[in-house]
């Protein structure tokens, strides 16, 4: 196996340590103008920290920790999470992309990689709300033991607000069919094209997508706001 990635540097002799190693993702952003430079600046530090720490969770701390195979997953991983810093992206899509390169990392498998850009564009700039609705849909589905297989079935709209409520919250209808139709839209959540008997409310089920959402989402649902 090849030690570097065709068209990238090599990031053995330039660093010495995980931070580093993301650093060289800078060099790739798609355009390097003083505006760009001051929204990475006002930005990448924070960011940096929770991919880090995130990693180190997983068990990786130091550069010669990883393999040819691990180095070649994380360079490209650190690369779109760092485009998704510099575009804006809320914190905690952020966030789950951290989790997902810290999983990918652990495995070094190509499909991780594959499996991060789908997720990264299907969270590109998604709401907080709508992250609420997210955990909602496990609730009413009964997703469990990390994996939508064992999932009881379908939802509609009513039982995610039935849910919300259960919960103490309050989600006004038509936001919530906002984000359904979203959500749908993402490819997170799929229209089975049933409706019920009373002819009121499409049925949904969750697609693997969302599994890869939902497994790494926990606390971010609760205490932050959508802001960068």
């Amino acid at each position: 196996m090849s030690n570097r990635i065709e068209g990238l540097p090599d990031p053995a002799p330039h660093a010495r340590n995980i931070l580093d190693l993301l650093r060289i993702g800078a060099d790739y952003f798609p355009f390097a103008a003083p505006l760009g430079e001051q929204i990475l600046a006002r930005n990448v530090e924070h960011y940096q920290k929770i991919l880090i720490d995130t990693i180190r969770r997983h068990g990786v701390s130091k550069l010669e920790d990883l393999t040819e195979a691990q180095q070649e997953f994380f360079v490209p991983a650190s690369i779109r999470f760092s485009q998704q810093v510099l575009l804006g992206d809320f914190e905690h899509n952020l966030r789950v992309l951290a989790e997902i390169i810290a999983d990918g990392l652990v495995k070094a498998e190509s499909s991780e990689l594959t499996k991060l850009q789908r997720v990264a564009r299907s969270l590109d700039m998604l709401p907080h709300d709508a992250f609420v609705c997210i955990a909602l849909i496990k609730a009413t589905t009964g997703i469990r033991d990390r994996s939508i297989d064992h999932a009881t079935g379908t939802f509609t709209l009513e039982t995610v607000i039935g849910e919300a409520r259960k919960r103490g919250k309050e989600i006004d209808q038509n936001r919530a069919e906002e984000i359904l139709s979203e959500l749908e839209s993402r490819g997170i959540i799929l229209n089975t094209g049933l409706v019920l008997a009373s002819g009121h409310s499409k049925t949904f089920r969750p697609t693997h997508i969302y599994e890869d959402i939902i497994l790494r989402v926990g606390s971010i649902t609760s205490g932050q706001s959508a802001t960068k």
